[in-house]
Parts: structure tokens; C-alpha cells; sequence
């Protein structure tokens, strides 16, 4: 009667770990595939720093005819065009921060800053 009983609790085993293996590997899957785009703390983040700005720079003694949701949505999604996820995340994300952050970082930070603090498009940049 032991050996039926442990060879059933093999069993159990067995097919408990196969199971919580199997749902490990699509948790995975999962998360992979969600990790390839902004997420919508990203997205969030961003939204919020272009309406700060858009605010305090052109509307701080008149209110806003229209709501800037709009106009930083538009530039959230340029941003998303112009700048792929991954290397958002390769060299912005993943990078530990340094006063003298990589050629890359850099060149990715500010490309980011130009698009969702609207610079390109109010005036041009001088280099």
C-alpha cells in the first residue's frame, strides 16, 4: 500500500509541476511580448511632463482655450515612431545613470526631450 501511495503522490507531483511549468512559461511569453511596446506608465509619464511644460510656458497668465491632452498625445505617439522600445529600453532603461552617460543615452534622451517638449516644432534648434 506504500508504494501505490507514494507512486501516486509521484504523480501528483509530477503533474503539479508540470502544470505550474507550463503557466510559468506563458506568464513569460506574456510578459516578453508585453515589454516590446512604451508601457502606459511610460506613456503616462511622458503626457504629464509635455502638458507640464505646455502649461507653465504659454498659459501661466491666460487659461488654455484647448486641452494639451490632445497635442501631447500626438507627440507620445511621434515619440513612439521615432524612437523604437527597445532602444528606449537597451539605452535609457537598462542603463544605470552617470554624469556622463553613453554617446547613445544621450542622442536617445535628447531626442525624446526635443519630440515631447515640442522644440522641433516651435522653434528651430541650432546645433
Amino acid at each position: 500500500m506504500s508504494k501505490q501511495s507514494n507512486s501516486n503522490k509521484l504523480a501528483f507531483f509530477l503533474g503539479a509541476a508540470a502544470i505550474s511549468l507550463s503557466s510559468l512559461f506563458a506568464h513569460t511569453a506574456l510578459a516578453e511580448e508585453a515589454l516590446e511596446d512604451y508601457s502606459e506608465t511610460d506613456r503616462h509619464k511622458a503626457i504629464v511632463m509635455c502638458m507640464t511644460v505646455e502649461y507653465v510656458q504659454f498659459h501661466q497668465e491666460y487659461p488654455a482655450e484647448q486641452d494639451v491632452m490632445d497635442l501631447c498625445n500626438q507627440r507620445f505617439q511621434q515619440l513612439t515612431q521615432d524612437i523604437p522600445y527597445a532602444e528606449y529600453k537597451n539605452w535609457v532603461l537598462d542603463t544605470p545613470y552617470s554624469p556622463y552617460p553613453a554617446p547613445e543615452t544621450s542622442a536617445i534622451l535628447e531626442q525624446y526631450n526635443r519630440i515631447m517638449l515640442g522644440l522641433d516644432s516651435q522653434f528651430p534648434m541650432i546645433n
